[in-house]
């Protein structure tokens, strides 16, 4: 069906289609495994797809908690399949950062930087 979708909105002159999923650390809160492991096993078989040219014109985010994603447990780094291909570069540091690798980690932003962030977006009430 994504593959259709994306399809059709190419044929209407956009680029693409893009899926913003957030709080997925809902996944990570079912209580049944086998539940669980059925929702991965359809996140691995989008990552296949996108990553083996099966689909094209599609950007899925997922956004989630440290713990969503490496949770050995419960999170996706469960599911070793899904571990081996969303494991962050061994050679990342804060200072040089990947930004071509599937899982993108934010860095929290300081005390000034909000400071920073506030004044920008101060309106005079």
């Amino acid at each position: 069906m994504l593959k259709n979708f994306c399809k059709f909105f190419v044929s209407m002159g956009y680029s693409g289609f893009m899926i913003n999923l957030d709080e997925a650390i809902n996944l990570y809160k079912i209580s049944t495994s086998a539940a669980r492991e059925k929702n991965y096993e359809k996140i691995l078989s989008i990552y296949n797809d996108c990553f083996q040219g099966k689909i094209s014109n599609l950007l899925i985010n997922f956004a989630g908690t440290k713990e969503f994603l490496e949770n050995e447990r419960r999170g996706l780094f469960s599911y070793q399949a899904l571990k081996s291909r969303l494991e962050t570069n061994k050679f990342e540091t804060r200072e040089i950062r990947d930004f071509a690798q599937p899982v993108i980690k934010l860095t929290p932003l300081d005390h000034n930087e909000i400071f920073v962030l506030l004044k920008k977006t101060e309106t005079d009430f």
